[in-house]
Formats: C-alpha cells, structure tokens, sequence
C-alpha cells in the first residue's frame, strides 16, 4: 500500500473499476484471510480518496467492531451515519458502545434517538428502559 507506484499508477475503469473500489475489494480479501490490521489500512485509503464511499466506510466500521476497537468504531459510525443518515442501527450500536465504555449518560441519549426514529422497535425500547435504569443507577 505504501508502494509509490501503486499511489501513482492510473486504472482503466473497465478492467479493474475506480482506485477506491480497487482498495475496498483489497480489504475485503485481507479481512477474509485475517490481516485486520492491513484490510482497515486499506479501507482507510479507500476513504482518503473518496470520504463518501459508503462500502469502504462500512466495512472499516465492521472491523473495528470486530477487532474491539470501540473508540475507532464510534468514530466510523459517526461518519457514516453523515453519509448514510437512514442508517438507524447506528444508534443502537454506538449505545452499546457507550454503554461497554461506562458512558451510560451518552448510551441513552443513542438509544433514545435511535427509538425516535424506529419507535415499533420493541427491543430497542427494553433496551432504553435498561439504560435509563442504569443511568439513573449512576454505572453497571
């Protein structure tokens, strides 16, 4: 990935598709045979060229989910949720987070904000009334 070569080498589009789509499908393969560090380089090149490019910000969300790195996949969350505001399971997914962090206080501001928007979602609910118990509770 470091290679100046690679950096400077231009694609057809009709043989290998854009230079982010290139570095996306170069960290699904490092993903599948274990190389997280290298697949989450290359999903994050993928992004410095294009921000917005919904597969490469997904799937570098899903690895550090993976990975454990709550903070990195609370960030990535963040920004996908920019890109991809329908993205209503983020919510929930950041008050896990914050919630396996102690942040009891922003776990349920997510959650609450993910009911608002998906309020027949039964299991968010009970999973906003744990947290406010919790919350309310001062921690665990």
């Amino acid at each position: 990935l470091d290679s100046p070569r690679l950096k400077m080498e231009r694609y057809s589009l009709d043989q290998a598709g854009t230079k982010t789509s290139l570095l996306f499908s170069l960290g699904k393969v490092l993903d599948k045979a274990h190389q997280v560090e290298l697949a989450q380089r290359s999903f994050g090149e993928a992004l410095t060229l294009d921000p917005n490019h919904v597969p490469s910000r997904e799937a570098l969300c899903l690895s550090f989910l993976k990975s454990g790195k709550k903070k990195e996949a609370l960030a990535c969350i963040d920004a996908f949720m920019k890109i991809e505001p329908g993205f209503v399971q983020g919510h929930f997914i950041k008050a896990r987070l914050y919630e396996e962090l102690g942040q009891f206080t922003r776990a349920l501001e997510s959650a609450e904000m993910g009911l608002k928007i998906d309020s027949a979602n039964e299991i968010a609910r009970k999973h906003v009334e744990r947290l406010r118990r919790r919350a309310s509770a001062g921690g665990p």
